[in-house]
C-alpha cells in the first residue's frame, strides 16, 4: 500500500484549499507549518505520477482509492495475487465498530466529549468518502 496527498486539479483550487484548511495554522501562529502544508499540496503526485510506483512486473491487481468529493488523499493498494476485490466483506456497523465501541469512551475521558465528537465525525466522513 502506498498513500500520499493527492494534487488537486488546478493551482487556483489548491490555493483556495490551502487557505481554507490552513487558516487554523496561521491563527495559532504556526506559519512554518502552514508553509509546509502549502508546499506539500504542490509537491503531491498527480494521478499519472502516482501510478508509476507500481512495479512493472507486478502480478497483483492495483487499485487507486480516493475519497469522493474532494480527493485530497490517494491510496494505491496492491491486492494479494488472485484477489479481484478490495473489500471481501461488508464493514462494521456503527454499533459493531471497535473504534466507536471501545476507543471513543477512552477518547472522551482523556480529551473531552467535543474533541471525541469531532474526531468521530471526521472518521465518518473518511469512511463515506472511501465507500463512495
Amino acid at each position: 500500500m502506498v498513500m500520499d496527498v493527492a494534487r488537486l486539479r488546478t493551482a487556483r483550487f489548491t490555493e483556495h484549499y490551502v487557505k481554507f484548511m490552513g487558516r487554523d495554522h496561521l491563527k495559532r501562529g504556526l506559519k512554518k507549518l502552514f508553509e509546509d502544508f502549502h508546499h506539500s499540496m504542490y509537491a503531491a503526485w498527480t494521478t499519472r505520477e502516482f501510478k508509476t510506483v507500481v512495479p512493472p512486473a507486478s502480478t497483483r491487481r492495483w487499485c487507486r482509492l480516493v475519497p469522493f468529493g474532494l480527493p485530497t488523499v490517494q491510496i494505491l493498494l496492491g491486492l494479494p495475487v488472485g484477489r479481484k476485490r478490495v473489500f471481501i466483506r461488508p464493514g462494521f456497523s456503527a454499533q459493531e465498530n471497535p473504534l466507536i465501541r471501545e476507543w471513543a469512551p477512552r477518547w472522551a475521558k482523556e480529551n473531552g466529549l467535543q474533541w471525541t465528537k469531532e474526531s468521530l465525525a471526521e472518521f465518518s466522513l473518511l469512511r463515506w468518502g472511501l465507500f463512495l
